[in-house]
């Protein structure tokens, strides 16, 4: 054999041992993520190391033809594989986004659940203590106008009734009895008219009294209600971050399993360009 034919047979093999160290190079980066080799995978890539021990040999024997038919025959299987690798990762691939979605889902749901029970606490207890401070004020203000009333001064009759009243008794006592029953039609009059003044007296001062105690109440409530408002605009707060956790947490891990899916295309595809 001349040196020249010498060459070429050694360039052939160097060429074919470069493409299969850098395809099994390849292949390794592949199989991080995946499990171990199938039976049908291994079967056939010891066909493959077959074929190509036998492409070398006639390479060597100068049968180029055979040669390179029996490289057409290797690429066919390595490419039956690369698409068998394509499917098995597009099916993993929608297998593990749909596994993340369904995680995603339950967590939210399960959140949401949690923030539905809490709320509806949250409004029974307002409603509870909206409820007690009403009824207790109910209460105060009952107790109040009667106080109130109790202890309001009792009528206090003009020197005029009370003199009258003296003067119908002397005319009774001296026997002037028409007299004295003019006087008393008079002093009754009088007193009607002072006790009406009284009782008028008496109401307004009481509801003075009493709506200064309803404007005192009204500002309870109002105090409980902003209170409340407060409690619950904190509340919706830590809802919010609880569900921008949740997404800031699954949009984290859609990320990675974006890049690992990047990262397994990559090398797919550097098998496929071989």
């Amino acid at each position: 054999m001349s040196g020249e034919e010498e060459n070429y047979e050694n360039s052939f093999e160097n060429s074919d041992d470069k493409k299969e160290n850098k395809r099994s190079g390849s292949s390794q980066k592949n199989k991080g993520g995946n499990a171990k080799e199938t039976k049908e995978e291994k079967e056939k890539n010891e066909k493959i190391k077959k074929l190509r021990e036998e492409q070398k040999q006639k390479g060597k024997e100068g049968k180029y033809l055979e040669a390179e038919k029996i490289r057409k025959e290797i690429l066919e299987l390595q490419k039956g594989s690369s698409n068998q690798k394509n499917e098995e990762f597009e099916d993993n691939k929608a297998k593990e986004r749909k596994a993340l979605d369904e995680e995603y889902e339950k967590e939210k749901k399960n959140l949401e659940q949690k923030w539905e029970e809490k709320i509806k606490k949250f409004d029974e207890e307002r409603e509870k203590q909206e409820k007690e401070l009403v009824e207790s004020q109910k209460k105060k203000s009952e107790e109040y106008k009667k106080e109130l009333t109790d202890k309001y001064p009792k009528v206090k009759y003009s020197t005029d009734y009370l003199n009258g009243r003296v003067q119908e008794k002397n005319l009774a006592k001296i026997n002037k009895y028409k007299e004295a029953e003019k006087l008393r039609v008079i002093n009754e009059k009088l007193k009607e008219k002072e006790n009406e003044n009284y009782e008028k007296e008496k109401s307004a001062k009481i509801n003075r009294n009493m709506e200064a105690l309803e404007t005192k109440q009204k500002q309870e409530l109002k105090t409980l209600v902003d209170k409340q408002k407060r409690s619950f605009d904190i509340l919706l707060s830590k809802k919010e971050k609880e569900f921008a956790t949740l997404e800031s947490k699954y949009k984290g891990k859609m990320q990675n399993l974006e890049a690992k899916e990047k990262k397994q295309q990559m090398a797919n595809k550097e098998i496929n360009e071989e």
